[in-house]
């Protein structure tokens, strides 16, 4: 599967990846300065405002599927049933992740 946002099928290397995961390394969220200076700037590149234009669509979309996934209750536990969510499936369809190995991304 192409990424809409990376335009190329993942190689061999990234495949493998995929099929049996890494080990955990600091991110952005978790690595002591000055390392998170250098995965900002990467992470400001992938969402210019341009960029964050181009993904608006899709954006809305998940959106309101996951609000579709609530709504006939009348109600809702906003952190587990949107907020994680919400940019959990922007990113894994932004990386090409099949939606049903999303229990597995998260």
């Amino acid at each position: 599967m192409v990424s809409p946002v990376m335009q190329t099928a993942p190689d061999d290397e990234m495949l493998e990846i995929m099929r049996t995961g890494y080990m955990p390394v600091n991110t952005l969220l978790t690595n002591d300065p000055p390392s998170p200076t250098r995965y900002r700037s990467l992470v400001n590149k992938a969402f210019s405002a341009r960029r964050v234009a181009q993904i608006e669509p899709s954006v809305q979309k998940i959106a309101n599927e996951l609000i579709d996934a609530f709504i006939k209750h009348g109600k809702c536990e906003l952190v587990s049933q949107f907020a994680v969510g919400l940019p959990l499936t922007v990113i894994a369809d932004a990386l090409g992740v099949p939606r049903i190995d999303m229990p597995r991304f998260k």
